[in-house]
C-alpha cells in the first residue's frame, strides 16, 4: 500500500496540487492511507457479502456502522481497532 500512496502523493505534488514541506506531505499521506483503507474494507465486504449470497446483510451492515462511525467519531474508531 506504501508504493500506491507513495505514487499518488507524488502525482500530487508534481501537479503542484500540495506543498513539498514534510509537514503538509506527511498530512496528505495519513489522509490517502485512510482513505484507501476505508475504501478496500467496503469493498471487501460487500464482495464477501455477495460471494456468500449475503448482499442486502452487507450494505445494511455497512449503512449502521458508517453512521454510528460519523456519529460518534473518533472516540469508536479508537475503540474498534483497539478491540478488534
Amino acid at each position: 500500500m506504501d508504493l500506491v500512496v507513495s505514487g499518488i502523493l507524488n502525482f500530487l505534488t508534481e501537479q503542484e496540487a500540495i506543498g513539498k514541506a514534510d509537514e503538509v506531505q506527511d498530512f496528505y499521506r495519513y489522509g490517502i492511507e485512510i482513505t484507501i483503507s476505508s475504501m478496500l474494507n467496503i469493498v471487501l465486504v460487500l464482495l464477501m457479502g455477495a460471494l456468500t449470497g449475503h448482499l442486502l446483510e452487507s450494505v445494511i451492515y455497512l449503512a449502521v456502522f458508517i453512521a454510528v462511525r460519523v456519529i460518534t467519531g473518533d472516540v469508536f474508531d479508537i475503540y474498534c481497532y483497539s478491540f478488534s
